[in-house]
Parts: C-alpha cells; structure tokens; sequence
C-alpha cells in the first residue's frame, strides 16, 4: 500500500527555526553552497552534538504528520504531484529517481545498487574537464549534474520550455519496459560518454564540436 506523508512544521522556536531548515536541506538536496553555508551555521553556533538534542526535540514534540493511504491502484506520483501543488517543487531528476527508488517493481537490493550508481554519476559529473567536453551549458543550469545524462537519454531539446519534460519521458517509458532495462540504457548511455571522454581521438573531435557550438553531425 502506497502511503504518502506531508509533514508540517508548526510551532518552531525562532532561534531553532533556521537550524531544522539547514538540517532538511542537508539531508534532502546537498548542493556545494548549500553546505558550504550550513557548515558556517554550524560552526557559529557551536558543536553539532550540542545541537542535535534540540533538533531531536523539535522533531519530537513540533512536527505533525498528514498521513495519506491509498490503495495499490492509486497512481502515486499523480497523487504527490497533487497534493504538492504550490509548495517547492520537485526537479526532474528527483522524480525520475524517485520513479526507481520507490517503486514496488524491483526489490530493495536493486534499489540500493541504483542510488549507489546514481551518486557515483553524480560524483563523476562534477569533473569540470569531463562535463565542458560534454557541454558548454554552465552547470548552473541544471539542478544536478545527472540531468544532463537523463536529458539526452531523452533526447530533450535545448528550446524544449517543459520543466518536466524528461521525467514524463522516463514515466511513459517504464509503462513500456521493465524498470531495470531503463536503468541500465541510462547507466550505458554514461559510460558511452565516459568511454568517448577517456578515447584520445574521440576526445578531442568532440570536444572541438562541443565548443564549436555544433548541434548535430550531418
């Protein structure tokens, strides 16, 4: 059964306020600043095991949970999509990796094995020699750098104005095709693009029409 949980934050001291938020990002979405400036937080207010009994706290005795159960036919990324309307919305990357992280489809072990791959693409992402051969977007552009793998997985294009264009293609691919096989076109298409990276020839025919601004090979 498919349970999805809002929860909310009422009654939260304001010395503490700034900390439970810092304290969500860390564990929900880490970018480069966003712990960069959570660190100085920290650091300001003393040590984190200090800290963290007052979080716990807050957790405890100021947080309540809308619980929601609906039954196994219930399309749940509809359901959290609505249910979610107005609040921070979730990128296109979250979604398509929430599509293989929560899904009934495969078990736990394959599960794991695909959020270890996910970070180690990530990861490996963030070597700017490998991602300017790959791209001449900044990565500003993209909210995790596994974006751009997806988005030409999907073949997305540049002018394409849907923010969640690439995880519809994912959504309407795994009503097609078992979860595992599109995990594995995503993991191939990465190494294809490490492979090419690593080829000495190859890296730099790319790489000049990457920087020529080339969009397709005639």
């Amino acid at each position: 059964m498919f349970r999805i949980i809002s929860a909310a934050i009422v009654g939260v001291r304001k010395k503490l306020h700034a900390c439970l938020m810092m304290y969500i990002i860390l564990k929900v979405r880490v970018t480069k600043n966003a712990y960069k400036k959570i660190k100085k937080w920290f650091s300001q207010k003393g040590e984190l095991s200090v800290i963290m009994p007052d979080i716990k706290n807050l957790f405890a005795y100021n947080v309540k949970i809308i619980w929601y159960e609906v039954d196994d036919t219930a399309d749940a990324v509809a359901m959290f999509t609505r249910l979610n309307i107005g609040k921070i919305p979730l990128t296109s990357a979250e979604l398509v990796k929430a599509m293989f992280l929560s899904s009934n489809r495969m078990d736990g072990r394959k599960q794991d094995e695909i959020a270890l791959q996910w970070d180690n693409i990530e990861k490996e992402l963030h070597d700017e020699s490998f991602w300017y051969f790959l791209t001449n977007n900044s990565p500003q552009k993209y909210q995790t750098r596994i974006d751009l793998v997806l988005d030409l997985k999907s073949q997305k294009k540049l002018v394409e104005r849907d923010k969640y264009f690439t995880f519809f293609y994912f959504d309407k691919l795994g009503k097609e095709k078992g979860l595992n096989e599109i995990w594995r076109e995503v993991v191939q298409t990465f190494l294809t693009l490490k492979d090419w990276y690593q080829n000495h020839e190859l890296y730099h025919k790319i790489g000049y029409l990457i920087a020529s601004g080339y969009k397709k090979v005639a």
